[in-house]
């Protein structure tokens, strides 16, 4: 498991662990934030609800620690926004949830 720069009092292994959620430091501003995820065992994805604290966009891509390091991940779900532009300006909807089902996650 690993992350990029995050708040030492959420973590990604809190978000794992079901502890709470997984948050970049208050001040880093990056463009991109990423956590690398490694389950102890194979695991059907079958829905994911991701709970937004200030992102535009979030995507999810997936893939297996026996592939070589040069295959790229494969994408679960694509690139969706969660604040438009406007929003992310006036600091707006900084809080949801959206919720994605089987049918939604591409294979």
């Amino acid at each position: 498991m690993s992350a990029c720069v995050q708040d030492p009092k959420h973590t990604v292994k809190d978000l794992v662990e079901g502890r709470g959620p997984w948050l970049n430091l208050e001040s880093d501003r990056s463009i991109k934030i990423q956590a690398d995820l490694q389950l102890e065992k194979s695991t059907k994805i079958l829905y994911l609800d991701i709970g937004n604290a200030g992102s535009a966009m979030i995507g999810v891509e997936v893939g297996r620690s026996a592939w070589p390091i040069t295959r790229p991940y494969v994408t679960l779900i694509p690139t969706v926004t969660f604040m438009t532009r406007s929003e992310v300006m006036a600091g707006q909807n900084r809080s949801s949830v959206r919720m994605f089902n089987k049918g939604q996650l591409q294979s």
